[in-house]
Order: C-alpha cells, then structure tokens, then sequence
C-alpha cells in the first residue's frame, strides 16, 4: 500500500489499532477489525484496488478466527463496540 491514492488506507488506522491491542484487549482489537470490515465494502467498487480487496479478504479471514477463540456472547459485543467507540473519539 505504497501508493498515496490507495482507497484502503482509511481502513489502516483501525487495523493498527487492532493489532497494538490484541495481546491485552483482543475483544476491543476484535471489534477494531470489525469496523475496519464494516467501513471496507464502502469504498466504491470502481475504486477498489487488488490490494484493497486482497486486504478485504484477509480481514474476513482474521475476524473468523478470532471470532472462534474469543467464545463471542452478546455481551461481548456490546462492551467492545463501546470502547471502540471510546477509541474513535478520543
């Protein structure tokens, strides 16, 4: 992702974000990712890069598997997309 007009970059800041709290907070990481893949598909489609959608792709592939270790409840959902929020604000 070299290049300046990359669409995928605006998924970047999430995805770091996930990956500088997975050890401690992987259910908050987990919920950064989810967002990142919320925001992904509305990127215009004639805007798309291969590298957006090879970026796409992985992102579904990591939210899976930890979507399998972290035993998700509903509750789960609920405080992280509470302190992604606390995150995105601040």
């Amino acid at each position: 992702m070299a290049s300046d007009h990359e669409p995928a970059k605006i998924l970047l800041p999430y995805l770091q974000r996930a990956d500088e709290l997975q050890e401690h907070e992987p259910l908050v990481a987990y919920n950064c990712r989810l967002y990142a893949m919320d925001r992904g598909p509305k990127i215009p489609a004639g805007e798309r890069t291969k590298t957006a959608n090879a970026l796409l792709n992985s992102l579904i592939k990591q939210l899976e598997k930890d979507k399998k270790s972290l035993n998700l409840g509903p509750e789960d959902s609920l405080h992280g997309r509470v302190c992604l929020e606390c995150l995105c604000k601040g």
